[in-house]
């Protein structure tokens, strides 16, 4: 594990590994991954939690040959969720995994209340029945990566909520998006003006949740609590940020005043909430 990452990779591997030897075995049901199983084969995850965490390790088994062996297991990986993110509602999940080659459980999904589409990675698939109810409820937690910025306030934000809109879709690369950028704003080439977007989107938007790509994002938003929380000696804070609307929870290794304005790069973690 990167040296940026929330969790140090020792914490992680021990709790990790807690997971796997004795954490409480579930079969996958959800028939996403069901589909890609050939006959014989099962996905489990088995899961630990600790301190408002979850350690989630998945194994594809195979019905042995061998008499006196009944699985053969091939471990595909461990992930780490935070159980008390902020709950939004989502619908018209699609799951990016193809085979079990290059296991990953990365999701995209509508948010009902706004209609803006996320992508995060979903650890707890082991939980989700074998289909989804039409609004699906998922604790979201932003855990950061890199040094968060205090930021000021931008002199001159985009005020125009579609011209925002525009530029959220642009710096995705949508081409109709940037020919109506260059056209509302009457420029000849948007490229520079979204490399500085790119570079400082915290002097075009004053609350923002920019998508970077597959799990990650640049979040801008104002501190409106703190809580502090320990893990294995690791103190941590869970820190909710007003940004777009809502009030999204960021794991961070430092603590923050309410009221100070952060730039906070992170990866998106999903948690289903029964």
């Amino acid at each position: 594990m990167k040296s940026n990452s929330l969790l140090p990779s020792e914490t992680k591997d021990k709790f990790c590994r807690k997971a796997k030897e004795k954490g409480a075995r579930k079969e996958v049901k959800y028939f996403i991954f069901e589909d890609l199983l050939d006959t014989g084969e099962i996905l489990i995850g088995k899961k630990f939690e600790t301190s408002g965490f979850s350690f989630i390790s998945y194994s594809l088994l195979k019905r042995s040959r061998h008499i006196f062996k009944k699985w053969d297991e091939n471990y595909l990986g461990c992930f780490v969720g935070f159980i008390d993110g902020t709950k939004m509602l989502f619908e018209d999940f699609s799951f990016k995994i193809k085979d079990f080659s290059n296991f990953t459980l990365l999701a995209e999904a509508v948010e009902v209340e706004s209609g803006n589409i996320y992508s995060f990675t979903l650890v707890n698939v082991c939980d989700l029945p074998k289909a989804l109810k039409w609004e699906v409820p998922v604790n979201i937690t932003i855990f950061a990566e890199d040094k968060v910025e205090k930021v000021e306030e931008p002199s001159s934000p985009v005020e125009d909520e579609y011209v925002a809109k525009l530029l959220k879709l642009a710096l995705k690369g949508h081409g109709k998006a940037i020919d109506r950028l260059e056209k509302i704003l009457n420029i000849d080439n948007a490229s520079l003006l979204l490399k500085k977007v790119r570079r400082n989107p915290e002097e075009f938007f004053r609350r923002t949740i920019l998508h970077i790509s597959k799990d990650r994002y640049t979040i801008i938003g104002d501190v409106v609590s703190t809580t502090p929380l320990n893990i294995d000696g690791l103190e941590l804070f869970n820190t909710l940020v007003a940004t777009e609307g809502i009030e999204l929870s960021v794991l961070l290794k430092e603590k923050f005043s309410e009221g100070e304005r952060l730039k906070i790069n992170g990866r998106m973690v999903g948690y289903y909430s029964e």
